[in-house]
């Protein structure tokens, strides 16, 4: 319950965000992530990851498409929503959610192979639009099965404008 109750706040907080946000607004661009997932129980695996993010759609919102693989070939695409807010000068805080689905690989079941995915990421903008940050996720079935352990990532996230601003 209150995985779900933080999932609908943030839903909450990305749309009614003021138009300040406007300029939190990347565009088009390549993101790459690089660190560890750990699963309940299980060993921290490196997770390696790259997505697309398609820039500006409607009330703030960007759609993003992203693979990740860990080190024990457990893999995941996904597809979401996220939404930058600026924090300070530079300096961006952003939500996103994702429907994902999962394969195990070598690496620990999940309980399910659609998983959910929110995250946290706080990132800098350094040159032409590129960013560099750190995100936690989180990546849970949502109670879609009885065996759901979650798994948890903290990643150092790049992020390449496709065209520069």
């Amino acid at each position: 319950m209150v995985r779900f109750l933080l999932g609908v706040t943030t839903v909450v907080a990305m749309l009614v965000a003021g138009p300040a946000t406007a300029m939190a607004q990347n565009g088009p661009g390549f993101g790459f992530s690089a660190g560890v997932l750990d699963v309940e129980d299980g060993p921290e695996v490196l997770e390696l990851g790259c997505e697309y993010r398609f820039g500006p759609w409607k009330l703030g919102l960007e759609p993003h498409i992203g693979l990740g693989m860990t080190s024990d070939l457990a893999t995941f695409l996904y597809l979401g929503l996220w939404r930058a807010f600026p924090i300070a000068a530079h300096w961006r805080l952003t939500p996103s959610l994702a429907v994902s689905l999962f394969s195990k690989g070598n690496g620990p079941d999940l309980g399910h192979p659609i998983e959910f995915r929110s995250g946290l990421v706080i990132s800098r903008t350094i040159g032409s639009g590129a960013e560099i940050g750190v995100g936690i996720y989180h990546l849970s079935n949502g109670g879609l099965n009885e065996v759901n352990p979650g798994a948890n990532s903290l990643l150092i996230r790049w992020l390449l404008p496709t065209r520069r601003r």
